[in-house]
């Protein structure tokens, strides 16, 4: 798994090795393992939220899809080949910031 964050041009891929995909238990625990500056994770009865500097929560989107709160924890990590953490203000598409996960097939 790839994960990119910040000015996605100039941020090093961390690879699945990186990540230690084998010991997390949901996508929760890999945004936490990847440190991201200004992105807590907080639990809510709705699922998981990667709020931006404890103010709104960051989308999480599959292959250019929306995935809801309820089910990201339930998307099997296997199928992720890449993460993009865009932050506030770095996109024109997710001015909101976005998590955005790819998988194999997205890369055909």
């Amino acid at each position: 798994m790839h994960v990119l964050g910040a000015g996605v041009l100039a941020i090093d891929l961390v690879g699945r090795p990186g990540l230690a995909l084998d010991a997390a238990r949901d996508f929760e625990h890999v945004v936490r393992w990847t440190d991201t500056p200004s992105i807590t994770v907080k639990l809510t009865t709705e699922g998981p939220c990667f709020q931006y500097r404890q103010r709104h929560c960051i989308e999480v989107f599959l292959d250019g899809f929306h995935v809801n709160p309820e089910v990201v924890n339930t998307l099997p990590l296997d199928i992720v080949e890449s993460v993009v953490i865009l932050l506030p203000n770095e996109s024109i598409v997710y001015e909101a910031g976005a998590i955005l996960l790819f998988t194999a097939g997205w890369f055909r």
